[in-house]
């Protein structure tokens, strides 16, 4: 729940940048800033650096692999009705210093599943494609001929906050926004299909983001006043302006709809002036026009993005690997099983996802090291959800996630086991002669095979999680790595383990990053998340508050050699920072020890010390 997250404070020490807001819309009475300071005049350009951070048998343990296919958009052009949306969700920016400051991460599933429901229910025949908000998918969406497009993220007084595709934070002025919306729209010698007709900006302080595009063109803009804007609110309004606006009706009577949808919901405080900041620009603008005319069908689906284009390509390579022989077949089911999700309870890893983000990107094999507890295979598995919703953006199409044996354990090797997922979703075929193929050296040179054959725009990911020490130094591992990157062009490799693989040379250099414990912000954060003496949103930033009181020392890490005593207490108390142990800390804490973590607070505030704390 959003509404259950504390304050988060950064703050930019520039002395010729002023201080600015990026704020996020929350689903709570008080909304909350992601940044408390940011580089208000920082120039679009300048605020974020690029920094770029044998075919002998291979026996191994038993493993799990969930193999996720993601589909590169399908530049088809735009329907009439149709409505592309938006979402940004940076991991960090950059301070004039070069340091990257973390942006808290937006869970856009809430709003996702709105905006469906909505279209389902109305039952109309229009197109809803999800998008990353990037300057190229921007500019793509408007050329494709898109009518309607909807902006979902952080909100600033002077920019808008798109990604730069690779997970940072991409400053746009309203006028860089003006001009990339408006070229060309003259439309001289082009089709119909080239101008945006109506945008709605779902973030704070989006008025002057809303102007630029009227500026651009658009005949229809919903923004937000240069204000806060509560979540509740924000959803609140769009299923109610998106289901009048799917069923016909004007963007004036949907516009109307949605504001009065905000002053009745029992779910938005101060509902009356909440439903004010909502503004339909220009002001004096005829909103008297159709969006959406659109038929009627028996059951609404969601589009997913670029599938049909990708099935298309998909079916030409099985066609074309069947052609060279009987190990490939032509067919398929073409059911793809899902990442592994990460914790519910998953925070305060911006930084280092962004770190990891950029070495895949740059790298073909990364390893992430780290003691056990630290929080690895979480960090993976965000990594690669996230990765799979940018596929247009990141140039990974698929990715297969293999578990080690100390997860599932014994069975299969995972060279058999991802053989066995090529065989179920009609890559390969588990036959050759007739008779099935059991000898794993065949099996290998199969799945090298498939992976010569992928093209560019077919870029794999695989992930080896928790894979234990003696396998990471098992010279058939190092062989079978060797062989893949050797042998394949596109395909990238991202391990966990205790310590690095080990892997020199063989067509890949190996980049190594050493996970770190939270930092003390973080760690209360969690542990106020998981603790079940804490119950709501507001006992959560209380205890956020009593115990990270300087700033500075929540940014530190139990390894830090500036933390001072009280800090030292603090981490003591709630696992030294790593999340397996703050989980147990956290359900094993007994009443009178969780009031001695307020009272380390109150002390320290009163002269105590801190040394009071104790259980």
């Amino acid at each position: 729940d959003a509404d259950e997250e504390e304050e988060e404070e950064e703050e930019g020490k520039g002395a010729d940048h002023k201080v600015g807001e990026v704020r996020s819309r929350r689903s709570t009475s008080e909304p909350i800033p992601v940044l408390k300071s940011i580089l208000d005049k920082a120039m679009a350009s300048g605020a974020l650096e690029d920094d770029h951070t044998t075919k002998d048998p291979v026996k191994k343990k038993s493993a799990e692999v969930a193999v996720t296919k993601m589909q590169p958009a399908e530049e088809d052009n735009t329907t009439p009705n149709s409505l592309t949306v938006l979402f940004s969700a940076p991991l960090v920016w950059r301070d004039k210093h070069g340091e990257y400051r973390p942006i808290e991460m937006l869970d856009f599933e809430k709003e996702r599943e709105i905006i469906c429901q909505c279209f389902r229910e109305a039952s109309r025949d229009i197109d809803v494609k999800f998008d990353t908000a990037t300057t190229h998918r921007l500019r793509t969406s408007v050329t494709l001929g898109c009518r309607a497009l909807h902006y979902s993220g952080h909100g600033h007084r002077q920019f808008l906050t798109f990604e730069d595709g690779k997970g940072g934070l991409h400053w746009i002025s309203t006028e860089e926004l003006k001009n990339l919306c408006g070229a060309g729209s003259s439309n001289e010698g082009g089709t119909s299909n080239g101008k945006v007709e109506f945008v709605f900006v779902s973030a704070c302080y989006s008025r002057l983001a809303g102007e630029a595009f009227v500026g651009a063109g658009v005949g229809h803009v919903v923004c937000c006043q240069q204000d806060l804007l509560q979540d509740s609110a924000a959803l609140a309004f769009t299923r109610e302006f998106y289901m009048a606006l799917a069923v016909g009706r004007t963007v004036k009577d949907s516009f109307e709809i949605g504001k009065q949808a905000v002053a009745a919901s029992p779910s938005v405080p101060n509902s009356m002036d909440e439903m004010e900041k909502f503004i339909l620009l220009p002001e004096d603008g005829d909103h008297d026009v159709k969006i959406f005319d659109a038929k009627p069908v028996g059951n609404w689906k969601q589009r997913e993005g670029g599938g049909g284009k990708e099935r298309r390509s998909i079916a030409s390579m099985r066609k074309s690997w069947a052609q060279g022989g009987n190990r490939f077949n032509s067919g398929g089911s073409g059911r793809l099983n899902t990442l592994p999700s990460p914790p519910e309870d998953f925070l305060g890893r911006e930084t280092e996802m962004y770190i990891i983000l950029n070495a895949v990107l740059n790298r073909r094999l990364v390893c992430v090291v780290g003691i056990a507890g630290v929080g690895r295979s979480s960090i993976v598995t965000a990594l690669t959800t996230y990765v799979q919703e940018r596929r247009n953006t990141t140039g990974i199409a698929y990715i297969f996630f293999v578990r080690s044996a100390q997860r599932f354990g014994k069975g299969l090797t995972y060279t058999k086991r991802l053989f066995k997922q090529l065989v179920e979703h009609g890559w390969i075929s588990s036959k050759e002669g007739g008779k099935e193929i059991t000898e794993e050296e065949d099996m290998i040179e199969i799945i090298l095979d498939v992976f010569r054959k992928l093209q560019s725009n077919q870029r794999v990911l695989i992930v080896f999680d928790h894979i234990d020490e003696e396998q990471t130094n098992d010279f058939e591992f190092r062989l079978f790595l060797t062989q893949l990157f050797s042998e394949t062009r596109f395909v990238k490799v991202l391990v966990t383990a205790k310590r690095e693989v080990g892997l020199k040379g063989g067509g890949a250099g190996e980049y190594v990053y050493s996970l770190p414990p939270l930092t003390l912000r973080n760690s209360v954060r969690l542990f106020a998340r998981l603790c079940p003496h804490v119950h709501t949103g507001a006992d959560r930033r209380t205890l956020v508050s009593s115990l990270v009181e300087d700033d500075a020392q929540g940014k530190l890490i139990i390894t830090d050699r500036q933390i001072n005593l009280r800090t030292s207490m603090i981490f003591s108390l709630l696992g030294d920072g790593y999340p397996n142990r703050i989980l147990e800390a956290a359900y094993n804490m007994s009443a009178e020890d969780f009031g001695g973590l307020f009272r380390i607070g109150d002390e320290e505030r009163v002269g105590g010390g801190g040394a009071a704390g104790t259980r």
